[in-house]
């Protein structure tokens, strides 16, 4: 097949206008799109002539041959989803059960409860807090104080 057949096709062109309607940013919109141009690309056939099988070994090539992150396959599991639901209305049982895993970012702003867990377990005189300058620590009831230091 032709190397960028996916732009001029049909297909892509249905994709689009059902993104579109179903109320997709733009970003979102060539995110998926991209998702199933690399799908035909893998294959080097129209998306109608993939199988459920080639679907599962694709994302699997995905996931542990090119080492693609839990956010990358995210985006391509819904792309791909929305195409093979949405476009060809496959009823695939692979379709149903595919999910990346969410990564675990530590949080922009601690809550208070994570500021005191994490000050409770950090010993004072590793921390570079020894002196008349040492910070307050949070106490089980949540009260604040200055402890003294062992001079």
């Amino acid at each position: 097949m032709q190397k960028n057949w996916w732009y001029q096709s049909n297909w892509h062109s249905k994709m689009d206008k059902s993104m579109q309607v179903n109320g997709m940013g733009d970003r979102t919109r060539e995110a998926y799109l991209r998702s199933m141009r690399q799908l035909i690309e893998h294959y080097d056939k129209s998306p109608d002539l993939i199988t459920e099988d080639e679907l599962l070994d694709y994302f699997i090539h995905r996931q542990n041959v090119t080492g693609w992150s839990p956010a990358t396959m995210r985006i391509c599991y819904s792309g791909v989803k929305f195409f093979f639901i949405h476009i060809l209305r496959k009823n695939w049982h692979l379709l149903a059960i595919t999910q990346a895993r969410r990564e675990r970012r530590l949080p922009a702003v601690l809550s208070r409860e994570e500021v005191k867990k994490t000050l409770l377990v950090i010993p004072a005189k590793s921390a570079g807090c020894s002196g008349p300058n040492r910070p307050p620590v949070p106490t089980e009831t949540g009260q604040w104080f200055r402890t003294k230091s062992a001079t």
